[in-house]
Protein backbone atom coordinates (compact mmCIF):
# COMPACT_ATOMS: atom_id res chain seq x y z
CA UNK A 1 0.00 0.00 0.00
CA UNK A 2 0.99 3.50 -0.52
CA UNK A 3 -0.12 6.62 1.45
CA UNK A 4 -2.07 8.83 -1.45
CA UNK A 5 -1.21 12.07 -2.14
CA UNK A 6 -3.06 12.64 -5.44
CA UNK A 7 -6.13 11.27 -7.38
CA UNK A 8 -4.35 8.78 -8.77
CA UNK A 9 -3.14 7.09 -5.84
CA UNK A 10 -6.36 6.64 -3.79
CA UNK A 11 -7.11 3.60 -6.08
CA UNK A 12 -4.16 1.77 -4.61
CA UNK A 13 -4.75 3.41 -0.85
CA UNK A 14 -8.24 2.80 -0.73
CA UNK A 15 -8.71 -0.61 -1.91
CA UNK A 16 -11.09 -2.29 -0.19
CA UNK A 17 -9.45 -5.25 1.40
CA UNK A 18 -7.87 -5.96 4.79
CA UNK A 19 -4.52 -4.65 6.26
CA UNK A 20 -1.77 -7.00 5.77
CA UNK A 21 0.65 -7.53 8.74
CA UNK A 22 2.91 -5.64 6.56
CA UNK A 23 0.70 -2.38 6.33
CA UNK A 24 -0.51 -2.40 9.96
CA UNK A 25 2.35 -0.53 11.66
CA UNK A 26 2.06 2.10 9.11
CA UNK A 27 -1.75 2.46 8.12
CA UNK A 28 -3.90 0.85 11.09
CA UNK A 29 -5.34 3.57 13.25
CA UNK A 30 -5.72 2.20 16.69
CA UNK A 31 -8.77 4.15 18.25
CA UNK A 32 -12.11 3.19 17.22
CA UNK A 33 -13.08 1.09 20.00
CA UNK A 34 -14.19 3.66 22.37
CA UNK A 35 -16.55 5.06 19.49
CA UNK A 36 -17.46 1.42 18.38
CA UNK A 37 -18.81 0.27 21.56
CA UNK A 38 -19.42 3.58 23.57
CA UNK A 39 -17.15 2.48 26.44
CA UNK A 40 -13.50 3.66 26.61
CA UNK A 41 -12.91 0.56 28.53
CA UNK A 42 -14.83 -1.54 26.57
CA UNK A 43 -11.91 -3.88 24.11
CA UNK A 44 -13.54 -6.10 22.45
CA UNK A 45 -10.95 -7.73 20.39
CA UNK A 46 -8.37 -7.19 23.45
CA UNK A 47 -10.76 -10.10 25.03
CA UNK A 48 -11.15 -12.35 22.83
CA UNK A 49 -6.95 -12.21 22.35
CA UNK A 50 -6.59 -13.05 26.19
CA UNK A 51 -9.41 -15.52 26.18
CA UNK A 52 -7.64 -18.01 23.09
CA UNK A 53 -4.08 -17.19 25.27
CA UNK A 54 -5.20 -17.29 28.87
CA UNK A 55 -7.50 -20.23 29.15
CA UNK A 56 -5.39 -23.58 29.01
CA UNK A 57 -8.36 -25.93 29.33
CA UNK A 58 -9.98 -27.99 26.76
CA UNK A 59 -13.14 -26.03 27.16
CA UNK A 60 -14.11 -22.60 26.33
CA UNK A 61 -12.06 -22.58 23.10
CA UNK A 62 -15.09 -21.80 20.13
CA UNK A 63 -15.46 -18.08 19.41
CA UNK A 64 -17.50 -16.60 17.83
CA UNK A 65 -16.91 -12.76 16.10
CA UNK A 66 -19.39 -11.39 14.48
CA UNK A 67 -19.85 -7.43 12.75
CA UNK A 68 -21.47 -5.83 9.87
CA UNK A 69 -19.63 -6.62 6.15
CA UNK A 70 -17.49 -3.30 6.00
CA UNK A 71 -16.64 -2.84 9.53
CA UNK A 72 -13.30 -3.87 9.84
CA UNK A 73 -13.20 -7.43 10.82
CA UNK A 74 -10.75 -8.96 8.12
CA UNK A 75 -7.99 -5.59 9.53
CA UNK A 76 -8.79 -6.65 12.91
CA UNK A 77 -7.93 -10.50 12.33
CA UNK A 78 -5.17 -9.85 10.90
CA UNK A 79 -3.79 -7.44 13.87
CA UNK A 80 -4.63 -10.32 16.00
CA UNK A 81 -2.59 -12.73 14.09
CA UNK A 82 0.16 -10.59 14.98
CA UNK A 83 -0.47 -10.10 18.44
CA UNK A 84 -0.76 -14.22 18.37
CA UNK A 85 2.50 -14.44 16.40
CA UNK A 86 4.01 -12.01 18.90
CA UNK A 87 3.07 -13.70 21.67
CA UNK A 88 4.71 -17.05 20.52
CA UNK A 89 1.43 -19.12 19.67
CA UNK A 90 1.13 -20.52 16.13
CA UNK A 91 -1.56 -19.22 14.42
CA UNK A 92 -3.82 -20.29 11.12
CA UNK A 93 -6.31 -17.74 9.17
CA UNK A 94 -8.43 -20.11 6.52
CA UNK A 95 -10.14 -17.31 4.04
CA UNK A 96 -12.76 -19.64 3.78
CA UNK A 97 -13.65 -17.66 -0.11
CA UNK A 98 -10.53 -19.10 -1.27
CA UNK A 99 -9.92 -22.14 0.25
CA UNK A 100 -13.69 -23.58 -0.17
CA UNK A 101 -16.64 -23.65 -1.95
CA UNK A 102 -18.92 -21.18 0.38
CA UNK A 103 -22.16 -21.71 -1.71
CA UNK A 104 -21.49 -25.60 -1.05
CA UNK A 105 -20.14 -25.59 3.08
CA UNK A 106 -20.59 -28.43 5.57
CA UNK A 107 -19.09 -29.15 8.95
CA UNK A 108 -16.68 -31.77 7.11
CA UNK A 109 -14.88 -29.59 4.64
CA UNK A 110 -14.16 -27.43 8.05
CA UNK A 111 -13.01 -30.13 10.15
CA UNK A 112 -10.85 -31.31 6.80
CA UNK A 113 -9.51 -27.94 7.26
CA UNK A 114 -8.63 -27.62 10.38
CA UNK A 115 -6.35 -31.23 10.52
CA UNK A 116 -4.99 -29.37 7.14
CA UNK A 117 -4.17 -26.38 9.06
CA UNK A 118 -2.65 -28.41 11.64
CA UNK A 119 -0.37 -30.35 9.46
CA UNK A 120 0.76 -27.10 8.28
CA UNK A 121 1.47 -25.34 11.43
CA UNK A 122 3.32 -28.58 12.37
CA UNK A 123 5.82 -28.73 8.98
CA UNK A 124 6.42 -24.77 9.49
CA UNK A 125 7.60 -25.67 13.34
CA UNK A 126 9.18 -28.56 12.17
CA UNK A 127 7.54 -30.50 14.41
CA UNK A 128 8.00 -34.76 14.69
CA UNK A 129 4.57 -36.27 14.56
CA UNK A 130 5.69 -40.04 14.91
CA UNK A 131 3.68 -42.59 13.44
CA UNK A 132 1.23 -40.11 12.83
CA UNK A 133 1.75 -38.85 9.00
CA UNK A 134 1.41 -43.03 8.48
CA UNK A 135 -2.21 -43.06 9.97
CA UNK A 136 -3.35 -40.07 8.32
CA UNK A 137 -1.61 -41.40 4.74
CA UNK A 138 -4.38 -44.73 5.15
CA UNK A 139 -6.89 -42.36 4.66
CA UNK A 140 -6.19 -42.06 1.20
CA UNK A 141 -6.67 -44.14 -2.16
CA UNK A 142 -3.57 -46.07 -3.69
CA UNK A 143 -4.07 -43.74 -6.39
CA UNK A 144 -4.26 -40.11 -4.60
CA UNK A 145 -0.70 -41.93 -2.74
CA UNK A 146 0.59 -43.14 -6.07
CA UNK A 147 -0.33 -39.82 -7.86
CA UNK A 148 1.53 -37.46 -4.96
CA UNK A 149 4.36 -39.40 -5.44
CA UNK A 150 4.19 -38.58 -9.69
CA UNK A 151 3.49 -35.30 -8.87
CA UNK A 152 6.63 -34.92 -6.59
CA UNK A 153 8.70 -36.79 -8.02
CA UNK A 154 9.88 -38.10 -5.05
CA UNK A 155 10.73 -42.25 -6.14
CA UNK A 156 11.40 -42.77 -2.59
CA UNK A 157 7.77 -41.00 -0.87
CA UNK A 158 5.78 -43.58 0.50
CA UNK A 159 2.62 -43.22 2.52
CA UNK A 160 4.49 -43.42 5.89
CA UNK A 161 7.25 -41.22 4.19
CA UNK A 162 6.87 -38.59 6.74
CA UNK A 163 5.07 -35.23 7.20
CA UNK A 164 5.60 -33.25 4.46
CA UNK A 165 4.13 -36.33 2.12
CA UNK A 166 1.24 -36.23 4.39
CA UNK A 167 1.28 -32.67 3.73
CA UNK A 168 1.20 -32.78 -0.02
CA UNK A 169 -1.59 -35.44 0.41
CA UNK A 170 -3.61 -32.71 2.38
CA UNK A 171 -2.96 -30.03 -0.13
CA UNK A 172 -3.50 -31.61 -2.89
CA UNK A 173 -7.10 -33.00 -1.54
CA UNK A 174 -8.15 -29.35 -0.81
CA UNK A 175 -7.36 -28.22 -4.03
CA UNK A 176 -9.36 -30.33 -5.47
CA UNK A 177 -12.23 -30.21 -2.65
CA UNK A 178 -13.08 -26.77 -4.14
CA UNK A 179 -12.40 -27.91 -7.53
CA UNK A 180 -14.40 -30.95 -7.94
CA UNK A 181 -18.28 -31.54 -6.45
CA UNK A 182 -17.56 -35.33 -7.20
CA UNK A 183 -14.63 -35.42 -5.15
CA UNK A 184 -15.58 -33.20 -2.40
CA UNK A 185 -18.36 -35.33 -1.76
CA UNK A 186 -16.27 -38.41 -2.11
CA UNK A 187 -13.98 -36.76 0.65
CA UNK A 188 -17.33 -35.73 3.25
CA UNK A 189 -18.33 -39.45 3.17
CA UNK A 190 -14.44 -40.69 3.72
CA UNK A 191 -14.82 -38.30 7.33
CA UNK A 192 -17.97 -38.85 8.16
CA UNK A 193 -17.40 -42.81 8.19
CA UNK A 194 -13.91 -42.07 10.37
CA UNK A 195 -15.29 -39.14 12.05
CA UNK A 196 -13.91 -40.27 15.04
CA UNK A 197 -10.59 -41.40 13.86
CA UNK A 198 -10.45 -37.98 12.35
CA UNK A 199 -10.92 -36.46 15.57
CA UNK A 200 -8.19 -38.82 17.49
CA UNK A 201 -5.57 -37.13 14.25
CA UNK A 202 -7.01 -33.35 15.41
CA UNK A 203 -6.43 -34.09 19.05
CA UNK A 204 -2.95 -36.13 18.71
CA UNK A 205 -1.89 -33.44 16.12
CA UNK A 206 -2.57 -30.68 18.77
CA UNK A 207 -1.06 -32.68 21.85
CA UNK A 208 2.19 -33.17 19.32
CA UNK A 209 2.41 -29.05 18.77
CA UNK A 210 1.69 -28.46 22.07
CA UNK A 211 4.45 -30.59 23.14
CA UNK A 212 6.54 -29.04 20.29
CA UNK A 213 6.14 -25.38 20.94
CA UNK A 214 6.38 -25.76 24.88
CA UNK A 215 3.17 -25.50 26.14
CA UNK A 216 1.98 -23.02 23.36
CA UNK A 217 -1.67 -24.04 21.64
CA UNK A 218 -2.28 -23.76 18.38
CA UNK A 219 -4.57 -21.34 17.33
CA UNK A 220 -6.70 -21.24 13.94
CA UNK A 221 -8.99 -18.26 12.65
CA UNK A 222 -12.28 -19.16 9.96
CA UNK A 223 -12.59 -15.81 7.88
CA UNK A 224 -15.34 -15.35 5.62
CA UNK A 225 -17.89 -18.07 7.22
CA UNK A 226 -20.02 -14.96 8.21
CA UNK A 227 -20.55 -14.85 4.51
CA UNK A 228 -23.04 -18.20 4.26
CA UNK A 229 -26.05 -16.76 2.46
CA UNK A 230 -28.44 -19.49 3.54
CA UNK A 231 -29.44 -19.18 7.45
CA UNK A 232 -30.15 -23.13 7.20
CA UNK A 233 -27.18 -23.76 6.25
CA UNK A 234 -25.57 -21.75 9.06
CA UNK A 235 -27.07 -23.88 11.10
CA UNK A 236 -26.16 -27.19 10.09
CA UNK A 237 -22.59 -26.54 9.61
CA UNK A 238 -22.34 -24.39 13.42
CA UNK A 239 -24.47 -27.24 15.31
CA UNK A 240 -22.07 -29.83 14.66
CA UNK A 241 -21.05 -30.52 18.27
CA UNK A 242 -16.47 -31.05 17.57
CA UNK A 243 -16.66 -27.98 15.85
CA UNK A 244 -17.19 -26.07 19.88
CA UNK A 245 -15.31 -28.47 21.23
CA UNK A 246 -11.89 -28.32 19.56
CA UNK A 247 -8.40 -28.68 22.18
CA UNK A 248 -7.12 -25.37 21.06
CA UNK A 249 -8.62 -21.91 20.75
CA UNK A 250 -10.73 -21.26 17.47
CA UNK A 251 -12.05 -18.16 16.05
CA UNK A 252 -15.35 -18.72 13.56
CA UNK A 253 -16.81 -15.41 11.91
CA UNK A 254 -20.58 -15.35 11.99
CA UNK A 255 -22.88 -13.98 10.05
CA UNK A 256 -24.58 -10.50 12.87
CA UNK A 257 -28.18 -10.61 11.44
CA UNK A 258 -28.79 -14.18 12.61
CA UNK A 259 -27.44 -12.90 16.25
CA UNK A 260 -31.70 -11.99 16.25
CA UNK A 261 -32.31 -15.51 15.61
CA UNK A 262 -34.05 -17.78 18.31
CA UNK A 263 -31.66 -20.77 17.30
CA UNK A 264 -28.80 -18.45 17.88
CA UNK A 265 -29.51 -19.14 21.85
CA UNK A 266 -29.60 -22.89 20.81
CA UNK A 267 -26.33 -23.46 21.05
CA UNK A 268 -24.59 -19.98 21.94
CA UNK A 269 -23.88 -21.83 25.45
CA UNK A 270 -21.15 -23.82 23.58
CA UNK A 271 -19.49 -21.07 21.68
CA UNK A 272 -18.35 -17.58 23.37
CA UNK A 273 -19.33 -14.67 20.93
CA UNK A 274 -17.56 -11.14 20.40
CA UNK A 275 -19.30 -8.37 18.82
CA UNK A 276 -17.25 -6.14 16.40
CA UNK A 277 -19.54 -3.06 16.40
CA UNK A 278 -19.88 -0.79 13.67
CA UNK A 279 -18.63 2.90 14.13
CA UNK A 280 -21.30 5.49 15.30
CA UNK A 281 -21.27 8.39 13.28
CA UNK A 282 -24.11 8.85 14.95
CA UNK A 283 -26.04 8.67 18.81
CA UNK A 284 -29.12 6.56 19.54
CA UNK A 285 -30.95 9.46 19.93
CA UNK A 286 -29.92 11.26 16.43
CA UNK A 287 -27.06 13.20 17.39
CA UNK A 288 -24.25 13.69 15.25
CA UNK A 289 -21.49 11.35 17.11
CA UNK A 290 -18.25 13.76 16.86
CA UNK A 291 -15.87 10.50 18.24
CA UNK A 292 -16.74 8.67 15.50
CA UNK A 293 -16.54 10.70 12.67
CA UNK A 294 -13.27 11.87 14.14
CA UNK A 295 -12.26 8.31 14.08
CA UNK A 296 -13.09 7.83 10.52
CA UNK A 297 -11.73 10.54 9.74
CA UNK A 298 -8.67 9.53 11.35
CA UNK A 299 -8.13 5.98 9.91
CA UNK A 300 -8.80 7.93 6.03
CA UNK A 301 -5.76 9.93 7.16
CA UNK A 302 -3.59 7.39 7.67
CA UNK A 303 -3.90 6.73 3.93
CA UNK A 304 -4.50 9.61 1.91
CA UNK A 305 -3.94 13.77 2.35
CA UNK A 306 -7.43 14.08 2.92
CA UNK A 307 -6.91 17.92 3.61
CA UNK A 308 -5.98 18.44 -0.24
CA UNK A 309 -7.83 15.60 -2.37
CA UNK A 310 -11.77 15.95 -0.39
CA UNK A 311 -13.19 19.05 -0.30
CA UNK A 312 -14.57 19.55 3.67
CA UNK A 313 -18.09 18.61 2.72
CA UNK A 314 -17.21 16.06 0.24
CA UNK A 315 -15.50 14.38 2.95
CA UNK A 316 -18.58 15.00 5.36
CA UNK A 317 -21.01 13.05 3.25
CA UNK A 318 -19.21 10.58 2.35
CA UNK A 319 -18.40 9.22 6.51
CA UNK A 320 -22.19 10.15 7.32
CA UNK A 321 -23.78 8.54 4.43
CA UNK A 322 -22.09 5.01 4.28
CA UNK A 323 -23.11 4.37 8.05
CA UNK A 324 -19.69 3.44 9.41
CA UNK A 325 -19.09 0.88 7.31
CA UNK A 326 -15.45 1.14 5.88
CA UNK A 327 -15.55 -0.80 3.32
CA UNK A 328 -18.33 1.34 1.91
CA UNK A 329 -16.85 4.06 2.31
CA UNK A 330 -13.46 2.82 1.03
CA UNK A 331 -15.17 1.92 -2.26
CA UNK A 332 -17.37 5.14 -2.71
CA UNK A 333 -13.84 6.95 -2.65
CA UNK A 334 -12.47 4.77 -5.21
CA UNK A 335 -15.17 5.64 -7.56
CA UNK A 336 -15.20 9.48 -6.29
CA UNK A 337 -11.73 9.69 -7.66
CA UNK A 338 -12.05 7.89 -11.04
CA UNK A 339 -14.86 10.63 -11.35
CA UNK A 340 -13.32 13.41 -10.22
CA UNK A 341 -9.66 12.46 -12.32
CA UNK A 342 -11.92 12.36 -15.53
CA UNK A 343 -13.63 16.06 -14.33
CA UNK A 344 -11.16 17.76 -12.93
CA UNK A 345 -9.28 17.01 -16.57
CA UNK A 346 -11.95 17.99 -18.63
CA UNK A 347 -12.71 21.30 -16.45
CA UNK A 348 -8.73 22.18 -15.94
CA UNK A 349 -9.20 22.77 -12.47
CA UNK A 350 -7.37 20.85 -8.90
CA UNK A 351 -7.84 17.32 -8.56
CA UNK A 352 -10.00 17.04 -5.36
CA UNK A 353 -13.07 15.31 -4.89
CA UNK A 354 -15.78 17.31 -4.66
CA UNK A 355 -19.40 17.37 -3.37
CA UNK A 356 -20.80 16.64 -6.61
CA UNK A 357 -18.46 13.25 -7.23
CA UNK A 358 -20.00 12.24 -3.80
CA UNK A 359 -23.18 12.54 -4.91
CA UNK A 360 -23.02 10.60 -7.51
CA UNK A 361 -20.90 7.46 -5.91
CA UNK A 362 -23.83 7.74 -3.06
CA UNK A 363 -27.04 7.82 -5.65
CA UNK A 364 -25.54 4.39 -7.42
CA UNK A 365 -24.91 2.94 -3.69
CA UNK A 366 -28.39 4.15 -2.65
CA UNK A 367 -30.06 2.54 -5.33
CA UNK A 368 -28.56 -0.65 -5.07
CA UNK A 369 -29.82 -0.63 -1.02
CA UNK A 370 -32.81 0.13 -2.51
CA UNK A 371 -33.42 -2.39 -4.63
CA UNK A 372 -32.86 -5.18 -1.82
CA UNK A 373 -36.04 -4.04 0.16
CA UNK A 374 -39.36 -4.60 -0.86
CA UNK A 375 -42.87 -2.24 0.09
CA UNK A 376 -43.81 -4.78 2.91
CA UNK A 377 -40.10 -3.45 4.37
CA UNK A 378 -41.68 -0.19 4.53
CA UNK A 379 -43.49 -0.23 7.65
CA UNK A 380 -40.54 -1.71 10.04
CA UNK A 381 -38.17 0.63 8.63
CA UNK A 382 -40.11 3.85 9.76
CA UNK A 383 -40.77 2.45 12.77
CA UNK A 384 -37.39 1.85 13.34
CA UNK A 385 -36.38 5.48 12.28
CA UNK A 386 -38.18 6.90 14.50
CA UNK A 387 -37.47 4.69 17.26
CA UNK A 388 -34.04 2.40 17.07
CA UNK A 389 -34.84 1.08 19.97
CA UNK A 390 -37.63 -0.32 18.70
CA UNK A 391 -35.28 -3.55 17.32
CA UNK A 392 -36.04 -4.86 20.80
CA UNK A 393 -39.61 -5.17 20.70
CA UNK A 394 -40.22 -6.22 17.06
CA UNK A 395 -41.84 -9.49 16.86
CA UNK A 396 -41.17 -9.82 13.63
CA UNK A 397 -37.90 -11.24 13.09
CA UNK A 398 -37.71 -12.64 10.30
CA UNK A 399 -38.48 -9.12 8.73
CA UNK A 400 -35.83 -7.44 10.75
CA UNK A 401 -33.28 -10.56 9.81
CA UNK A 402 -34.02 -9.72 5.88
CA UNK A 403 -34.05 -5.98 6.44
CA UNK A 404 -30.27 -6.44 8.42
CA UNK A 405 -28.95 -9.09 5.99
CA UNK A 406 -30.02 -6.28 3.09
CA UNK A 407 -27.85 -3.81 5.32
CA UNK A 408 -30.65 -1.61 5.12
CA UNK A 409 -30.59 -1.55 8.84
CA UNK A 410 -27.60 -1.52 10.85
CA UNK A 411 -26.26 -2.55 14.04
CA UNK A 412 -24.89 -0.52 16.60
CA UNK A 413 -23.41 -0.85 20.51
CA UNK A 414 -23.20 0.54 23.57
CA UNK A 415 -27.01 -1.08 24.17
CA UNK A 416 -27.71 -3.12 21.08
CA UNK A 417 -29.78 -0.44 18.80
CA UNK A 418 -30.54 -0.70 15.42
CA UNK A 419 -30.94 2.10 12.80
CA UNK A 420 -31.99 2.11 9.06
CA UNK A 421 -28.63 2.95 6.91
CA UNK A 422 -28.75 6.78 6.14
CA UNK A 423 -29.42 5.83 2.25
CA UNK A 424 -32.13 4.12 2.57
CA UNK A 425 -33.82 7.10 5.18
CA UNK A 426 -32.75 9.54 2.16
CA UNK A 427 -34.90 6.81 -0.14
CA UNK A 428 -37.79 6.27 2.21
CA UNK A 429 -38.29 10.41 2.08
CA UNK A 430 -38.23 10.39 -1.14
CA UNK A 431 -41.21 8.38 -1.54
CA UNK A 432 -42.85 9.80 1.20
CA UNK A 433 -42.94 6.95 4.02
CA UNK A 434 -40.98 8.73 6.56
CA UNK A 435 -41.36 12.54 7.29
CA UNK A 436 -38.34 14.73 5.60
CA UNK A 437 -38.99 16.96 8.28
CA UNK A 438 -38.22 14.38 11.39
CA UNK A 439 -35.74 15.55 13.81
CA UNK A 440 -34.57 12.17 14.48
CA UNK A 441 -31.51 11.26 11.98
CA UNK A 442 -33.78 13.71 9.35
CA UNK A 443 -29.98 13.64 7.94
CA UNK A 444 -28.46 10.72 8.18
Amino acid sequence: MQYAKNLDEILNAFEPEPLAESDLEKYYYDGTMESRTGDKHGLPLEDLFRACCDRPTSSGNAHLLLGHKGCGKSTELNRMRKQFEDAGYPVRIVRCVIELDIGDLTYWDIMVMITAELCQIANDKNCHLGDLPKQMANFFTEEEIREERSMRGDLEASAGAGLNFLLSLVVGMKARMKASHTYRADIRKRVEKRASQWIDYINELNTTLVECLGDKRPILIFEDLDKITEPNNVWEVFNYGPLAAMPFPVIYTFPINLFYDSRFQDFAGRFEHVVLPLIKIRLQNGDANSDGYEAIKKILGKRADTETLFAPDALETLITKTGGSLRELFSRITQCANRARRRCKAEKVAARIELEDVEVALDALQSDLSRRIERKHYAMLAKLHSDPKEASAIEDKVMLLELMRSQAVLEYNKKRWCAVHPLIVDFLKDVGVIDADAMLASDV
